[in-house]
């Protein structure tokens, strides 16, 4: 008999020492966490750009249809290499709307209107076409050579500044000056504010240059 009344006690226990603790991670974890989300195509999509601190530094980009955020599609966690600036994640569209592409330096993600699907790969075949220009860049041998032909571009692993954030989209299309047949929206990353890097956001072409290759990957 008494051992019976015992089970429950013990239960009773393990749950009393187990709540501080799951309370303390969601915390932390909450915390630790920082996001932006911008509409893309007006008003369908929805895009969120995730950060979060802890052991390592990690980002993810999620697509979901309007105010359905938990339903949509997500890169998983990214391990973000070495050091906080190299992180960040730039939008690219097709003219036509169908297609979003997202480049985080380390995969290149699509996602498709139509099927809701957001996919990846690690073959070159699944990059967009460069245009004239950017093929006469990446054919460029020497650094010299690119920093004359393309002066104060910047790279997609940079810290956004407080000015270039902005919640919208800019109001006019911007082709993309690397890219065939491709919009820049603007990217996300991490906002210098004052010396400090305490939020993500996201910065609109308008405010923003395009990176240079901002849709190039390594898969490494």
């Amino acid at each position: 008999m008494n051992k019976r009344t015992q089970i429950p006690t013990y239960f009773q226990y393990a749950i009393v020492i187990a709540m501080p603790i799951v309370v303390f991670w969601l915390f932390w974890k909450i915390s630790m966490t920082r996001s932006v989300l911008i509409s893309v195509v007006e008003p369908r999509v929805e895009v969120t750009y995730e950060m979060v601190w802890g052991f390592g530094l990690k980002q993810r980009v999620s697509v979901s249809a309007h105010r359905l955020q938990f339903f949509g599609a997500s890169s998983g966690w990214i391990e973000i290499y070495d050091k906080n600036y190299n992180s960040g994640v730039s939008v690219y569209r097709t003219l036509g709307g169908d297609t979003l592409y997202f480049g985080t330096g380390y995969k290149l993600y699509k996602y498709q209107l139509s099927s809701r699907e957001l996919q990846t790969s690690c073959s070159k075949d699944f990059m967009p076409a460069l245009n004239s220009f950017g093929s006469k860049l990446l054919n460029s041998r020497t650094e010299n050579k690119i920093q004359e032909l393309d002066p104060g571009s910047i790279d997609l692993w940079n810290y956004l500044e407080e000015g270039q954030v902005g919640s919208h989209l800019p109001k006019e299309s911007r082709k993309s000056r690397y890219y065939k047949n491709l919009v820049y929206e603007g990217r996300f990353g991490l906002v210098r504010s004052r010396g400090k890097l305490l939020k993500v956001g996201f910065a609109p072409a308008d405010k923003s240059a395009e990176p240079r290759f901002g849709l190039h990957f390594s898969c490494g």
